[in-house]
This record gives structure tokens, sequence and C-alpha cells, in this order.
């Protein structure tokens, strides 16, 4: 993990400023070097890419530090649940944020400052989840009243 923070000798970051800094040197510019840098880098490690890109995301998913232990599954049920109800409100609220994620982790962002906007679908799905589970546990509680009497 210590790859991924920034101000850590030999991070990803400093390989890249490093990289980035030996060719403003050499070429006085970067800005028309980037589009090639970048096309060369994706057909020659475009899979170290996507494992560098997966392991960002998932870095910057844990918005809620411990309490994110907690919300990403129940985010993640949530989400499987309104696919099965065909009712795809939440999932349509949701799909700014994950793509959110899904952008900063293709441009190599792990910090988890920049997806706070994941706190909406992640509180929201987790509290739908909590709702169906009291309802549950209501109309358990009623049948059991009902069988009593």
């Amino acid at each position: 993990m210590r790859r991924f923070v920034y101000d850590t000798p030999g991070s990803f970051f400093q390989k890249g400023r490093h990289h980035r800094e030996e060719l403003v040197k050499a070429n006085h510019r970067l800005d028309p070097l980037i589009l090639d840098i970048a096309r060369e880098e994706m057909v020659e490690r475009w899979g170290r890419h996507l494992l560098a890109s997966i392991a960002l995301g998932w870095c910057g998913l844990w918005i809620g530090g411990i309490f994110g232990l907690v919300l990403v599954p129940l985010f993640v049920a949530a989400s499987v649940m309104e696919v099965y109800r065909s009712k795809p409100l939440f999932l349509l609220y949701s799909v700014p944020p994950v793509a959110m994620l899904a952008l900063h982790a293709v441009l190599a962002n792990p910090s988890t400052r920049y997806n706070l906007i994941m706190i909406g679908p992640f509180s929201a799905g987790a509290a739908w989840l909590i709702v169906c589970g009291a309802t549950l546990m209501h109309k358990h509680r009623q049948a059991r009243t009902a069988q009593q009497r």
C-alpha cells in the first residue's frame, strides 16, 4: 500500500514525477508529448494499468474509513436487490458516484477525498436495507402475535 501514498519514496507518484521532470528537461515542454506517451503506455502496459486502476479504485472506495467495512457491503447488497426488484431508481442515483470513482481510479487518483460523492449512495443503500430489515421484523412480529391469539 505504500506505493499508493504520494509522498512515499518510490511511490507511483514519485516515479511518475521523476519521469515527468526528465521529459521536461529533455524536451522543454510536456504537452506535445503526452498523447504519444499515454498511447504507448496503454499499448504496451494496458494490463498493468488495469490492475493498478482496480487497486486505486479499491483504495478510493473506503471513504468512511472503518465504517466502509459496513457501508460497502450494504451498498453492494442494496444494488443487487434493486436489480432483482426491477426498480432502477437507486441504481440511477448511484451511477454518477460510481462513474466518478471509476474515473479517479483510471486517472490514478487513490485519494478518498475526491470520492466523497460515494457517501450518498452508501448511506442510501444502508438506510434502505435497514428499512427492509425493520419491515421484515415488524411483519414477523405481527404474524407471531396473530398466531398467539
